[in-house]
């Protein structure tokens, strides 16, 4: 079990590599065409904190253990959920004063309810985090109609999603198309893939088509 954790771990930080690459050079495009001060770290840690809500939710469709936990904590370097969840704890009635990654399988743990809970609040203070970093870097692939980054970045996080889930011992390949029930890995990366879609590609198709041609300035609109 070990060793297939630390398999898809490294799966996970190729994958994560690629898609931090990638923020970076969308982010120095935007720097060039309209804002020479904005803060690539910034950028990233906005995706740091989308992703880690996205598979702090897959995970949460089991049973959560700590090893997923660390998982999500160690792979993303730029951005901690954390501190988001933590600067809205006092309206989220959570029996936290402060909230780390140590504490979040236990309370997961409490009740299906509770894991619901914090996974609702996660999501959303992740939505409202990464919503500055879906505009701006929309803008740049609205500028180059020859490269489709949003695929690209899809690309590049969805198999994180996948392998966070995989790593526990599931598979996709224990899929059985035939089969009516839902698999618990196949429900997992459902909810990381719809809550991605959400997140990401929603808004960035829409953040597309409100620019159209031409890509005028963002804060035009």
């Amino acid at each position: 079990m070990e060793e297939l954790f630390v398999e898809k771990y490294k799966i996970a930080e190729k994958h994560y590599a690629n898609a931090i690459d990638l923020i970076t050079e969308l982010v120095t495009r935007f720097k060039e065409e309209k804002c020479p001060d904005y803060d690539v770290n910034y950028a990233l840690a906005q995706y740091d904190v989308m992703l880690q809500a996205v598979l702090l939710a897959s995970v949460a469709q089991g049973e959560v253990e700590m090893p997923e936990i660390g998982f999500i904590e160690n792979l993303t370097k730029h951005g901690d959920l954390m501190n988001a969840l933590n600067a809205e704890i006092s309206e989220a009635g959570l029996d936290y004063e402060e909230i780390e990654w140590g504490d979040i399988g236990s309370m997961m743990s409490r009740s299906q309810a509770v894991s619901n809970r914090i996974v609702k609040l996660v999501s959303q203070i992740a939505y409202n985090v990464s919503e500055g970093l879906i505009d701006d870097i929309a803008f740049v692939d609205a500028c180059d109609k020859r490269c489709d980054f949003l695929d690209k970045l899809l690309n590049e996080t969805l198999p994180i999603v996948i392998a966070i889930c995989e790593s526990d011992g599931d598979s996709m390949q224990d899929f059985n198309p035939s089969d009516d029930e839902v698999t618990g890995i196949e429900n997992e990366i459902s909810v990381g893939t719809d809550l991605l879609r959400k997140m990401l590609s929603d808004r960035w198709k829409k953040r597309l088509d409100a620019l159209g041609n031409g890509a005028p300035d963002p804060d035009d609109n």
